[in-house]
């Protein structure tokens, strides 16, 4: 349990109560002082990882002591081969909609469609969402 001041709360004695719980025995313990008791369980890990309502991806940089999660820090997202398929898998989860679209892009897709419904043999590009969809990989990478 951390406390805003940072601290946390090592736990005893509690009991889990039918609606709440009730501390018995418990001390507050200083981050500092736990990562320096600990010092050799402290792990620090580097994430990657879609943020859903930020709708992008993100690194972390978290420091854990076994479950315990210290502390996140969010750094600076990656460009690359696990960026890339993050955003892949994000697209194919939500669909095309969490993609940045604005009306100019939405008339355009329309634009280009009815162009290639005029002159199918016009090498026009296909660009209707059931093709975007399935062709990720295709025309939204870099």
């Amino acid at each position: 349990m951390a406390f805003i001041d940072g601290n946390y709360l090592a736990v005893a004695h509690m009991d889990a109560g039918s609606r709440e719980g009730r501390i018995w025995l418990a001390m507050a313990v200083d981050l500092a002082e736990l990562t320096s008791l600990h010092a050799s369980q402290v792990r620090e890990t580097d994430e990657l990882n879609w943020d859903e309502p930020r709708q992008r991806v993100v690194a972390r940089k978290v420091t854990r002591l076994g479950a315990l999660q210290l502390s996140v820090r969010e750094t600076q997202a990656p460009r690359g081969a696990e960026a890339t398929k993050l955003l892949l898998q994000a697209v194919r989860r939500h669909g095309l909609d969490c993609l940045p679209w604005n009306d100019v892009s939405r008339q355009l897709q329309a634009r280009l469609s009815h162009a290639a419904r005029l002159e199918p043999d016009g090498g026009w590009p296909r660009v209707v969402d059931e093709w975007l969809e399935d062709n990720l990989e295709d025309w939204l990478l870099p």
